[in-house]
């Protein structure tokens, strides 16, 4: 006999320890990223659940820790794409927790209930932390700096090369219009000459 509790909410917490995440402006440079959160799962269906686990050595303890380790591995998965999927700037990443949440527990929800019979309530991430005093992040600033003031010297070239096309189009149009008055000056001191 069994005793299965059908109103209670079990809560685990995790933490993926650090792991590079790329970023999509460079996909070939990875950053390390941390992430902690919790989730909150209950038994609706017994059937299934027992169906899928043995419960003659069940424990609690052993089943939140089987749980934890898919939950890491798509966690870590999924935030190791998200930004290069997702166009999602790494640094920016922190900002994105509730999108980023919302991405993995769509993905978990089936997987728990497909292999082991519980219903995924909640999927929170509580943080997404970049490692800011790693080497790879250092350099990472720097290329970003690096890019952005290159970006903006090219910006600088491009109102430059803008504005004086600007001025040499109005000099050509004003220099048009003084051939034409230089054409019609001319027209007119012949057809004088001619009466």
């Amino acid at each position: 006999i069994y005793f299965i509790n059908l109103q209670g909410n079990n809560q685990v917490r995790f933490a993926v320890p650090y792991f590079d995440v790329a970023d999509p402006r460079f996909p070939d440079f990875a950053v390390p990223i941390a992430v902690r959160g919790s989730i909150t799962f209950n038994l609706t269906d017994y059937k299934q659940f027992i169906k899928l686990n043995r419960l003659a050595d069940f424990s609690l303890e052993n089943f939140s820790a089987q749980i934890k380790d898919v939950v890491v591995k798509f966690t870590k998965r999924i935030v190791a794409n998200c930004p290069i999927e997702n166009n999602i700037p790494v640094v920016q990443i922190e900002r994105r927790v509730d999108e980023v949440s919302d991405l993995i527990k769509a993905r978990l929800t089936s997987v728990f209930e497909e292999d082991f019979g519980v219903n995924l309530k909640r999927f929170d991430i509580s943080a997404i932390e970049i490692d800011k005093e790693s080497e790879n992040y250092y350099q990472f600033t720097r290329l970003t700096k690096e890019q952005q003031m290159r970006r903006a010297e090219i910006d600088t070239e491009q109102y430059e090369r803008v504005s004086k096309l600007s001025a040499e189009s109005q000099f050509i149009q004003a220099h048009a219009i003084n051939q034409q008055a230089d054409v019609l000056k001319t027209a007119a001191q012949s057809m004088g000459q001619m009466g």
